[in-house]
C-alpha cells in the first residue's frame, strides 16, 4: 500500500511540476478518500494538497488542508512553516507569527523558517 501511495504522489507532483494543478489536485483529493483511516497517509496528502492550493493562490484551502496536516502532526515543523506563509499571503500577521514560531521552535537551524519569522515580524507590526 505504502508503494501504491507514494507512486500516487509521485504522479501528482509530476502533474504540478507539468503545469496541470487541477490535475494534481483531482489526483490528491482521490488519495484522501482512499486514505479514510489512515491518519499517517492522510497527514502528507493533507499536507500536499494544502501546498497546491497555496502555489494556485486558492489560500482559504490551502488553510483547511494544512491545518488538518499540523492537527495530525502537530511536531511536523514544515507544516508549521507552510501554515504559517498561508496566513502571512493572507496577511493575517497574529497567526501567522504563531505558526512560523513553532517552525522555529521545532526546527531552529532553519534559515528559510527564520527569515519567514522575521517577514511576519516586520509587516506584521
Amino acid at each position: 500500500m505504502e508503494t501504491e501511495i507514494a507512486t500516487e504522489l509521485e504522479k501528482a507532483n509530476e502533474a504540478l511540476r507539468r503545469g496541470d494543478a487541477r490535475e494534481a489536485i483531482a489526483m490528491l483529493r482521490g488519495l484522501l478518500i482512499e486514505a479514510s483511516g489512515d491518519p499517517a497517509v492522510a497527514e502528507v496528502v493533507h499536507a500536499s494538497l494544502g501546498d497546491v492550493y497555496l502555489t494556485v493562490r486558492d489560500i482559504e484551502r490551502a488553510e483547511i488542508h494544512l491545518r488538518e496536516a499540523v492537527a495530525i502532526s502537530p511536531d511536523e515543523a514544515h507544516y508549521h512553516y507552510l501554515l504559517g506563509f498561508t496566513y502571512s499571503i493572507a496577511e493575517s500577521w497574529p497567526s501567522a507569527r504563531n505558526e512560523l514560531r513553532e517552525a522555529v521552535r521545532l526546527l531552529p537551524e532553519n534559515a528559510e523558517y527564520l527569515r519567514a519569522l522575521g517577514w511576519a515580524l516586520h509587516s506584521g507590526g
